[in-house]
């Protein structure tokens, strides 16, 4: 075969494969927890290693980045917020859906208290850093982070830091001390352990 031919064949092979994953790319979860029973928070799923312990008393939620006023939230602080409940389905592709009721802080709401500036357009969410598992735990995880279009984030009251979950205070497994719940985004973007936001 020619030069060009084999040039053309490795350019249909890779537009293939480019098609493939863009066709096998995951839509939004689909609203349905109207229809689905409540998950006891006994029954919830488990993700994730969680941190060794929290120390709450110490524990603090920073906001930065492209903020006139940037943040350092005690635990207290962000349970003094105005809270928002909803049943949200939370949905693992191909692995699990659990259904809760989940309670907690508009993330718009704590952006607001911290100004952020007209320029940005993203906010990243940090979780603390987690054990490693296996052969790796003497190394440093990177912290687990998610971005969000920042206008998708403001006035939205379903993407919100749980603290609470079926009307009791989030167990650590389960992301303690909180937990993002994003509505209509699958459960990896719910971040567990939130540490810190950056608006970029």
């Amino acid at each position: 075969m020619k030069k060009y031919g084999y040039l053309g064949l490795f350019a249909a092979v890779i537009l293939a494969c480019v098609l493939l994953v863009v066709s096998c790319r995951p839509e939004a979860p689909p609203d349905e927890a109207r229809t689905i029973p409540i998950t006891p928070t006994e029954e919830l799923n488990l993700t994730g290693i969680p941190p060794e312990a929290v120390d709450i008393a110490a524990y603090r939620l920073t906001v930065d980045g492209l903020v006139d006023n940037p943040l350092s939230l005690t635990y207290d602080e962000i349970l003094a917020y105005p809270v928002f409940t909803e049943v949200v389905l939370l949905i693992c592709p191909g692995v699990f859906n659990d259904n809760a009721e989940w309670t907690g802080v508009p993330l718009w709401a704590i952006l607001k208290d911290a100004s952020v500036s007209p320029e940005a357009t993203e906010v990243s969410l940090r979780a603390m850093p987690v054990p490693l598992a296996g052969s790796y735990t003497n190394v440093p995880s990177k912290p687990y982070t998610v971005n969000l279009p920042l206008e998708e984030v403001m006035g939205n009251d379903s993407i919100f830091l749980a603290h609470t979950v079926n009307g009791e205070v989030l167990p650590l497994e389960h992301g303690f001390p909180l937990r993002l719940v994003a509505k209509d985004h699958f459960g990896y973007d719910w971040v567990k352990w939130v540490e810190g936001i950056t608006v970029e």
